[in-house]
């Protein structure tokens, strides 16, 4: 009888044990996210030194065309595929990881009505230049309007407005009235 009752206690202390260890009712994500530091930091800017600059003639435009400016923006936020696509999951993974340099919105309802791409001399580069390829041809079969800027040190706000407004016309996007 003695043994039983050691027993018991044995047992009652064991689970003891494994329970303040965390290994009962715990999975291996929750111990790693709540116990480790995880290695993410912020990064310091959202925007490059150029794209700040551009940002900057963007905001000016943007008051006189009525319209959202949104930076970064994926790809895979813009574009969607129906469901009965063939290699959907292929598709899908191409837009994935991709972005676009800056979105112009429409204030009213925030419907993108074009893309606006910042060119800097990584552009050139073959491996890029496939990637702006293939961002051309789904803007352009999914109908969103690409305007593609080189980089500069310094931007016209009334040479951006022409060009962002001609872009808008040809497409025949705009933004709607009030």
């Amino acid at each position: 009888m003695i043994y039983f009752f050691v027993l018991i206690i044995a047992l009652g202390l064991l689970v003891v044990i494994v329970s303040k260890s965390g290994l009962i009712g715990s999975t291996i994500d929750q111990q790693t996210t709540t116990k480790a530091v995880l290695p993410y930091r912020k990064r310091d800017f959202l925007l490059t030194k150029a794209e700040r600059s551009f940002y900057e003639v963007l905001v000016l435009t943007a008051r006189s065309l009525d319209v959202h400016i949104f930076a970064k923006v994926r790809l895979a936020d813009l574009l969607y595929l129906p469901k009965d696509t063939a290699n959907r999951t292929s598709f899908q993974n191409q837009i994935n990881s991709k972005h676009i340099d800056f979105i112009l919105c429409d204030k009213s309802n925030v419907r993108p009505l074009m893309a606006i791409e910042l060119d800097d001399s990584s552009h050139g580069q073959a491996s890029r230049q496939a990637r702006d390829s293939f961002v051309n041809k789904a803007l352009l079969n999914a109908g969103l309007p690409l305007l593609r800027v080189p980089a500069q040190h310094s931007y016209s706000v009334a040479e951006i407005s022409a060009k962002i407004q001609s872009c808008l016309q040809k497409s025949e996007v705009a933004p709607t009235k009030k």
